[in-house]
């Protein structure tokens, strides 16, 4: 898991800055409970059902390419970038005091979190954006910042079909999809704590074939060199 949200950070803390200069819970047990009888009514848990529900959904109209706080699918670098600085200066997104990162502040039913955005883009497009929310006072645990976070993301995405499967590097942790048309909205847990994700299916597919071909290419070369 740690080197999963590294990868995350990573990212996050390289395109952060240049943006900056651009510009010049409720209780555990009761969270947790909460949350366990929405996904036992809605969720479905198969493997090969997410296959399917991505393959029955991944080309159905319309796109859906406005995504959290108005980011577009497809913007450049150039107008993400932008964008960005414009809601620093809306004042939607503000300085966190402890590292100078810009947040946008979300509040839930009984606590609040600030979320850092990372957007991440395939060939110099946007095609997935990642919030890190992380809990801003006693009562936000990393479990109650979590399931307040799926719980919300349910109540609002009622028409998606709702997913869910253990955490691909803790059995014991659970995470989440939220999928219609083109968009999947992934939630998880990493150590920096919950990950939300807006991915563009058919821009994923491709990018993860152009990953897939580079890595396939790398081990040819070295089974050469050897």
């Amino acid at each position: 898991m740690a080197y999963k949200s590294l990868i995350y950070m990573k990212k996050l803390f390289l395109l952060l800055p240049l943006l900056i200069l651009l510009s010049c819970g409720q209780p555990k047990e009761e969270s947790k409970a909460g949350l366990t009888k929405a996904v036992v009514d809605n969720a479905i848990r198969s493997d090969d059902s997410l296959k399917a529900i991505i393959k029955a959904n991944i080309n159905n109209g319309p796109a859906i390419d406005t995504i959290f706080l108005g980011f577009v699918f497809n913007m450049t670098e150039k107008q993400t970038a932008m964008y960005y600085v414009d809601l620093v200066k809306g004042k939607k997104l503000i300085k966190r005091e402890k590292d100078d990162l810009m947040v946008y502040p979300m509040t839930f039913d009984v606590i609040k979190a600030n979320a850092v955005i990372a957007p991440e883009f395939y060939d110099g497009k946007l095609y997935k954006l990642n919030l890190v929310l992380e809990g801003i006072d006693d009562i936000a645990t990393t479990d109650a910042v979590f399931s307040q976070t799926v719980a919300m993301y349910m109540k609002k995405y009622q028409g998606f079909t709702f997913f869910e499967k253990p955490d691909i590097l803790d059995s014991k942790e659970k995470s989440y999809h939220l999928i219609k048309n083109n968009l999947d909205i992934f939630i998880h847990k990493t150590v920096e704590g919950t990950v939300v994700t807006y991915i563009n299916m058919p821009q994923e597919l491709l990018a993860q074939k152009k990953k897939s071909d580079g890595l396939d290419s790398l081990k040819t070369q070295t089974q050469k060199d050897i």
